[in-house]
């Protein structure tokens, strides 16, 4: 019979279906199985061959993941595939669902996460573009909804575990209630049902935009794949996403951190982990954009993508983020002259942004929140404040020491490519081994090379400082800003006032060592540049200077007012520890290299003119007996301060004997001003610390054992006048 088949039992069987129809009814019984999500983040029901209707499966939870998954990641390497196997994934790709379409990415990372562009391209074959372009595109519009869903997600489990809680502690809570609670709990369950899973996807396997971002760093190693991804707006997807990422992750809805451990949620601890490895990965995938050379760092570094960066920097708590960020940040700051001082400044405002106090940031958003209620404009004051997150995170070491970090990685790297234009400085060392020969090159050579040019080092953060009238374009409280009123707070050029309050803020922090080390360090490169020194150098000493010091020795009546006592002693260690900062930093640009003969002088002018001498003194009184660096360093300054006066003085005593006939008279009251205020210095040190010592400073080469006796003198002339 034409058009039928006899069936075994006899009768007439049902026409033959089409292969199109085969693979339809196969695709429909796929989906009834697949743990998938659309976007709405659940699969509607659809009836299967066998007719049942598949429930709606939250995401990251199914019955069947394991087998399935088993089977999907078997047909996707199949070594058959080899040359085409691009082509066979976009037949499945179309139809599939979202957790066949992650299955293939993770198959493609674990196949070709150590493979150069040319085997990758041999194995996925000629379709390896269009896959590119579908997995892009599906990126693109599927990162801020899943970021999304996501945080729902775990606020929801939060809010429940938070009300399970509260029931099981306090029975009488839950049972005076009443109806109100019924209604709110009846609105979050419907809500919940329909929007939101039940728990947040599990962080163990791959999520979306993890997934999504690591295969396209499988492609991006070829060129050909880097510059269509970044010509198609890659690189400003990737930093929105980065910034989205960071914001979800740092809303203080979400139980972050010690919080989350203390409620005992695992799920929200493993989804803030799963939030760290996103971000990891798009920071690397940037960073990899970034270094592939300077026109794909001026691709990823304009000024709406760097916002988008330093927010994300601004928010972050992990190193393993924060790091990277920060040395995107740095490449595009060395590597993108056009906006090389764009990210200097964002990096300081990102650092006075996490510097500031959480209690000041507060009653400053307050005064602004006030003052715009008034005016109807933001006060200049809430533009700064604004950056600071209001999460109990905000003053993160994190964002404070990477931040840190990038900036004197930047500030070294312009003074290196400054003092090579001078080939006496080139060859500067520090206060090791050739010192002498060294110091002697560039008091010869550097007086008259270019008209002093060496001593105006470039500032990162501010503008070029190579000449002397640079800083007269920059305000000393404020920044014009009619040019472009609009601009983003992170964006706003520094000053030289708040650039010295944020180096400060940061060299006197009271609760972090590793603050004060880096300010010192950041403090001591900047006072490199002439027009800083004395602004530096001079606070560093009026904070010495702030009180007589006194040895904590005990003696009579000690302990007799304990209450009193214990105040004062501990306002004493805080003004010591602000001492014990200020003086190395003192100490630190005393010694620094390279030292040419302006800067020299300067230096000697400013300690005889403060008494700086009796400063260093009580400095090195206050040091530890264990502080071995700080003592050395200090004793080295002293040194540096002995021969350098005894120099200046022979050197001026030999021009009065030449000059003394046809010199002018107030020349001459002037020289003899400057040699009794340098002599005056010397013999400070000389009576301080003993004659035997201070040939010891003048004439020898310092040991460690030699400074240690310099600080026992110094501490046994304090003892013999109290």
């Amino acid at each position: 019979m034409v058009g039928s088949h006899a069936s075994p039992r006899g009768g007439t069987a049902a026409p033959p279906r089409s292969a199109a129809s085969c693979s339809s009814n196969r695709t429909a019984a796929l989906t009834n199985v697949t743990h998938g999500r659309g976007n709405n983040n659940r699969i509607v029901g659809t009836r299967g061959v066998g007719g049942a209707k598949a429930s709606a499966s939250p995401p990251g939870q199914t019955r069947l993941t394991a087998p399935l998954r088993g089977r999907w990641t078997a047909e996707a390497i199949a070594p058959e595939l080899h040359g085409r196997r691009a082509a066979a994934w976009i037949a499945v790709w179309d139809i599939g669902s979202v957790a066949r379409r992650v299955n293939f990415l993770e198959t493609l990372k674990a196949l070709h996460s150590d493979s150069n562009s040319n085997a990758l391209e041999e194995d996925l074959g000629d379709a390896a573009p269009l896959l590119f372009a579908r997995l892009t595109s599906w990126w693109k519009l599927r990162y801020g909804t899943w970021a999304m869903e996501v945080s729902s997600a775990a606020k929801a489990t939060a809010a429940a575990s938070l009300k399970s809680s509260t029931e099981k502690s306090d029975p009488a809570v839950a049972a005076t209630s009443g109806s109100s609670t019924i209604a709110a709990a009846k609105v979050t369950d419907e809500a919940t049902a329909a929007a939101v899973p039940s728990s947040p996807p599990p962080s163990t396997s791959s999520s979306e935009v993890l997934v999504q971002v690591e295969a396209i760093t499988v492609f991006v190693r070829g060129s050909r794949y880097l510059l269509q991804f970044v010509e198609g707006g890659g690189a400003a997807a990737l930093c929105d996403c980065l910034e989205v990422i960071s914001s979800i992750a740092s809303s203080p809805s979400l139980p972050t951190g010690p919080s989350a451990a203390a409620a005992g949620s695992s799920d929200a601890v493993d989804v803030m982990k799963g939030y760290v490895r996103e971000r990891r990965a798009i920071t690397l995938l940037l960073l990899h954009i970034a270094n592939s050379g300077r026109v794909y760092r001026e691709m990823v570094g304009d000024e709406e993508n760097l916002l988008h960066i330093l927010h994300a920097l601004l928010r972050e708590t992990d190193t393993t983020v924060a790091n990277p960020i920060t040395e995107l940040l740095a490449v595009l700051g060395k590597g993108h002259p056009q906006l090389s001082t764009t990210v200097q400044a964002g990096l300081f405002r990102v650092l006075g942004a996490a510097l500031l106090p959480h209690e000041d940031a507060k009653k400053s958003t307050r005064a602004a929140g006030a003052a715009t209620e008034a005016t109807g404009q933001p006060s200049p004051s809430s533009q700064f404040t604004s950056l600071t997150p209001s999460s109990e995170h905000s003053t993160s070491e994190v964002v404070v020491l990477s931040t840190a970090r990038a900036i004197r990685a930047l500030q070294l790297q312009a003074e290196q490519q400054h003092y090579r234009q001078f080939p006496a400085a080139s060859t500067g060392g520090g206060v090791g081994g050739g010192r002498s020969s060294v110091v002697e090159s560039m008091l010869t050579n550097t007086a008259s090379s270019v008209a002093g040019m060496i001593d105006y080092v470039p500032i990162v953060g501010l503008d070029n400082t190579v000449t002397a009238n640079s800083f007269a374009a920059v305000n000393a409280t404020g920044v014009d800003l009619s040019r472009n009123p609009s601009l983003d707070p992170l964006l706003r050029p520094f000053t030289v006032a708040e650039f010295l309050d944020t180096l400060f803020l940061l060299a006197l922090d009271e609760r972090h060592t590793a603050y004060r080390v880096e300010g010192n360090e950041l403090l001591n490169l900047a006072a490199k540049n002439i027009h800083l020194t004395p602004k530096i150098l001079t606070r560093c000493l009026d904070v010495v200077d702030d009180d007589a010091h006194t040895l904590e020795c005990g003696g009579e009546g000690e302990g007799e007012r304990e209450g009193v006592d214990s105040g004062i002693s501990l306002s004493r260690l805080r003004r010591q520890r602000r001492q014990l900062s200020c003086g190395r930093a003192a100490v630190l640009i005393l010694i620094s290299r390279p030292m040419t003969s302006g800067r020299r002088d300067l230096l000697l002018n400013l300690v005889a003119q403060r008494g700086g001498n009796l400063t260093l003194l009580k400095y090195l009184r206050l040091t530890q007996h264990g502080d071995t660096a700080a003592v050395v360093d200090c004793c080295h300054a002293l040194q540096f301060i002995a021969r350098a006066s005894m120099e200046l003085q022979r050197r001026r005593l030999g021009q009065q004997r030449k000059s003394s006939v046809s010199s002018p008279l107030n020349e001459q009251r002037q020289s003899k001003t400057s040699e009794a205020v340098l002599l005056r210095m010397t013999e400070g040190i000389q009576s301080a610390l003993g004659e035997a010592t201070f040939q010891l400073l003048l004439f020898q080469e310092l040991s460690e054992d030699d400074c240690m006796a310099i600080l026992r003198s110094a501490r046994a002339v304090v003892v013999r006048t109290e």
